[in-house]
C-alpha cells in the first residue's frame, strides 16, 4: 500500500532536528518554518537548520517564502567551500574542512552533484540546495534499510514521501511549528554510551499529523524487520507503538 501524502502531511526525523509529535491537524497559511545553510558532514556536525524570519526581506522575497529549486537557488550545480557549520578556532584553525579567514567558517572544498531528490515539489519548496544534499546522501540508507530484501517497497516509498513533504513543502507553516524554546542541547543516541553521553544541538520542531495517516504508515511499514522488533511486547503485533510526545 503506497500513501499518497498531502502537502501539509508529514513528519520525519532528519539529522539536527529534533520533531515532536501532535496528533491533531492546524490550520495557517503556508509558508516555511525551518530552512538550512550549512552542510553536515557527520553525527557530530554543528550544523543545524534554523528557523526563518518573516520579517527578514531579500532579493526580492521574504525569508520565509517558499521558492522554486532551480540553479538560482542552487539546485542542479557544482559547489565548492560550502559552509559545514564549524567555526575556526582561536589559532584560526578547524575541527574539520579549510578555514575562511574572512568569515571564520570552515569550508568543505566540493561536494558531487545531486539530482533534486523531491520532485513533487520542483516548482515551488521550502527546502534548500544544502538540505537537498542531505536527503540525497540519507534517504540511500532509508531506502537500504526499509526497502531492501528484507523490506517493503510501499514503505520506503512511504517514508521518503513523508521525508519530502516535512522538509520541502511550501505549506510548513500548516503542520508545523518552532518548539519552545526552539533551540536545545539533546544527548546523542547513536553515539551516546553507557560510559560516555554525548550531547548535540538540535533545532525544535513542532509537527502535527492526522491519525489515520500515522496508522496508515505504521501498517505500510509494521512487516519490515527494523520496525516489528521495535513494538513492546505488550502490544498485539497490529497495534502501532507509541509516539514520543514532550
Amino acid at each position: 500500500m503506497i500513501i499518497r501524502v498531502g502537502r501539509s502531511r508529514a513528519v520525519l526525523l532528519p539529522p539536527a532536528v529534533l520533531f515532536i509529535i501532535h496528533l491533531f491537524p492546524v490550520t495557517q497559511a503556508g509558508q516555511c518554518v525551518f530552512r538550512q545553510t550549512c552542510i553536515n558532514t557527520g553525527i557530530d556536525s554543528p550544523c543545524i537548520p534554523s528557523l526563518t524570519d518573516s520579517t527578514v526581506f531579500e532579493n526580492g522575497t521574504f525569508a520565509n517564502s517558499s521558492f522554486p529549486m532551480d540553479e538560482a537557488h542552487g539546485f542542479l550545480m557544482p559547489h565548492s567551500d560550502v559552509w559545514n557549520g564549524y567555526m575556526t578556532d582561536a589559532t584560526g584553525d578547524c575541527v574539520e574542512g579549510i578555514p575562511d579567514p574572512t568569515t571564520g567558517r570552515c569550508l568543505t572544498p566540493s561536494l558531487d552533484l545531486v539530482p533534486i531528490v523531491c520532485p513533487a515539489y520542483t516548482n515551488d519548496s521550502c527546502c534548500t540546495w544544502e538540505q537537498n544534499y542531505i536527503l540525497y546522501k540519507n534517504l540511500h540508507t532509508l531506502v537500504k534499510t526499509f526497502g531492501g530484501p528484507q523490506g517493503c517497497t510501499a514503505c520506503a516509498v512511504n517514508l521518503v514521501d513523508m521525508w519530502c513533504a516535512l522538509i520541502c513543502s511550501p505549506e510548513q507553516s500548516s503542520f508545523a511549528r518552532p518548539h519552545n524554546p526552539p533551540s536545545a542541547i539533546r544527548r546523542d543516541d547513536l553515539t551516546s554510551t553507557d560510559e560516555e553521553e554525548v550531547l548535540a544541538p538540535v533545532l525544535q520542531i513542532d509537527v502535527w499529523m492526522m491519525p489515520d495517516y500515522v496508522c496508515a504508515l505504521y501498517d505500510s511499514c509494521k512487516s519490515v524487520n527494523a520496525v516489528a522488533q521495535s513494538i513492546p511486547p505488550s502490544l498485539p503485533p497490529s497495534h502501532p507503538p507509541s509516539l514520543p510526545l514532550p
